[in-house]
């Protein structure tokens, strides 16, 4: 029962942030900020964007597939090696770039979630 709930609770957060990654262009007005850089930095900045929602994407749909065919196998302790890893480094990172203000830490807790969600399938995973 675990792992299902696990599963959708990767499922919602990594389509919940594909989604967010979708409204960054108007919620940081990229058209008018972007402007203001160098040619090759304001390509880069849609681009990781982009590149992040296909992530977070395809993380939602490997959450689906995980809660569907359940069990431990190399690619699945592969794949919450690797998002673990991934919200693991971002959750560092938030602090580092961003501070500590109320908002930064809100994110940060978010970012932690995200370490957490496949990091306790990872565990129940390894000890099946």
């Amino acid at each position: 029962m675990m792992i299902v709930i696990l599963s959708v609770a990767g499922i919602v957060y990594h389509t919940g942030l594909a989604v967010f990654h979708l409204s960054f262009g108007r919620l940081f007005q990229w058209n008018r900020q972007l402007r203001k850089i160098d040619p090759i930095n304001r390509s880069i900045m849609p681009v990781m964007n982009w590149c992040l929602i296909f992530v977070f994407g395809m993380a939602a749909i490997w959450f689906g597939y995980y809660a569907c065919n359940a069990g431990a196998n190399g690619t699945t302790t592969h794949i919450l090696v690797f998002l673990t890893a991934f919200w693991l480094v971002r959750s560092i990172l938030q602090p580092i770039y961003f501070g500590m203000s109320g908002k930064s830490l809100v994110f940060l807790m978010i970012f932690i979630l995200g370490t957490l969600i496949p990091g306790s399938l990872l565990v129940i995973t390894l000890n099946a």
